[in-house]
């Protein structure tokens, strides 16, 4: 066994691990997890087969050696509530253990900004809080393990409405303070409304599992966090946002769908950022603190965002608009309010959500690179795209003999395509024009 911190990522292979595993190898950590396919990322040093018989035993395993466990919870809610439960119950082995869970901004979907409390009003309720959780005995992060799974499931149905003490209970600091002055401002979303956040039908069971996780913190012995990312984008695109709108813009078969009025707000990071992050809370801990944060912080956001309380996402009918333009013929259309409720798959499409990510200390290092945002970032995003998907421009050559139609076929396929249409008497005459006089050349007909 070599002296290096340990990190496990599940998946190790998915659309965010494919940055954060080369991200952590790069800060010095032995990276291991499970995989979706059977192709072994290289940055991995030890993996299994998410599936396979040999699964189980694995991950015990690598629960126990990783010193930071970076988990995705959509998609993998299973998986993510039974790794926590193993971490909260097993032997301490005089060691601080990271479990950081990656959230879905679907889980803040029904949420609203709540409007600006009274100073006098906003202390009152924090002595509140502070008092319910006297009454109760014991704190979230306190819970005793055999009420984890107990407490999720009776309050799956009020989580919604009732306060959860994920936000920071403790006085704000001054970068803090300066994004929840920012939020109130813009009417934006900051990790102190995360006990007020309100799920999409899909995303409850996420939400009943970022509960739990909180509440599996053990003080001195494992330290949870939930992080949740804006819509990511960037590094060849995932599979289930971005791409299929690239790709539908560059084969220019069909417009681009603009759902209803195209004006909600699409909170968004550069997966690049996001890896970052979680590269960040996990260096090594200072005094008792992941990323310079105190144990009370336990949900954090990340979006972009070019500065303190700026914002930097699009709206949904800007970014359609954009990769239109871009990568097709920039023809977009639009599916009415009334239809949508016939439509599947939309959730992430009309997420409408201002989101200020939450700050982090300088020592904890973190400085994202496209924190401008997509609008700013777009033709490296493009390219990545490009590069990543094998993507090349469609090239046609139309041959036949004179008169035989070859023109208007030309003409057609090039509007059909949204390609340009380079015709041979036409190369011809512009290279006679342009060239010297002393070099005219002599344009004959095809």
């Amino acid at each position: 066994m070599t002296g290096r911190r340990k990190a496990y990522i599940y998946p190790a292979d998915s659309y965010l691990g494919q940055s954060l595993g080369p991200a952590l190898k790069a800060s010095g950590f032995e990276v291991l997890g499970g995989c979706l396919s059977e192709h072994v990322p290289e940055y991995l040093e030890s993996s299994y087969r998410i599936g396979s018989p040999a699964e189980s035993a694995a991950k015990k395993q690598f629960l126990a050696l990783a010193d930071v466990v970076v988990h995705e919870m959509h998609g993998h809610e299973q998986a993510a509530r039974d790794a926590v439960v193993h971490m909260n119950r097993q032997p301490f082995g005089g060691r601080h253990q990271l479990y950081l869970g990656v959230s879905t901004p679907l889980v803040w979907a029904a949420t609203r900004p709540a409007p600006p409390l009274a100073p006098e009003e906003e202390a009152v309720g924090h002595s509140d809080a502070g008092e319910a959780e006297e009454q109760a005995g014991h704190s979230p992060m306190t819970t005793p393990p055999a009420t984890l799974q107990r407490d999720t499931v009776a309050n799956s149905q009020s989580a919604t409405s009732r306060p959860v003490s994920a936000a920071p209970l403790l006085p704000p600091s001054a970068s803090h303070a300066a994004v929840y002055a920012a939020a109130e401002a813009v009417g934006a979303l900051t990790d102190r409304d995360a006990g007020r956040r309100a799920p999409c039908l899909m995303a409850h069971s996420v939400h009943d599992l970022e509960l739990l996780i909180t509440r599996s913190q053990r003080k001195g012995r494992l330290r949870t966090v939930v992080v949740c990312p804006g819509l990511m984008y960037g590094r060849g695109e995932d599979d289930e946002l971005l791409h299929p709108l690239m790709r539908t813009a560059w084969e220019v078969t069909t417009p681009l769908m603009v759902y209803a009025a195209g004006s909600n707000y699409l909170p968004m990071v550069h997966v690049a950022d996001a890896a970052a992050y979680l590269v960040a809370l996990a260096s090594p801990p200072g005094a008792g603190a992941i990323g310079g944060l105190p144990d009370s912080q336990q949900y954090l956001l990340v979006t972009d965002s070019p500065g303190p309380g700026q914002l930097a996402g699009v709206t949904q009918a800007e970014l359609a608009k954009l990769v239109s333009e871009r990568l097709g013929d920039g023809r977009l259309s639009t599916l009415p309010a009334e239809e949508l409720l016939f439509a599947t798959g939309l959730q992430c499409w009309t997420l409408d959500l201002k989101m200020l990510p939450s700050p982090l200390p300088a020592a904890a290092g973190y400085s994202p690179t496209y924190s401008a945002g997509l609008r700013a970032n777009l033709e490296g995003v493009v390219q990545d795209w490009l590069m990543a998907r094998g993507v090349t421009p469609l090239r046609i050559v139309v041959a036949g003999p004179p008169m035989s139609g070859k023109s208007v076929l030309a003409a057609r396929l090039a509007a059909a395509y949204g390609l340009p249409c380079v015709c041979a008497q036409d190369l011809l005459t512009e290279a006679a024009l342009l060239a010297p006089e002393d070099a005219k050349v002599r344009v004959c007909e095809p």
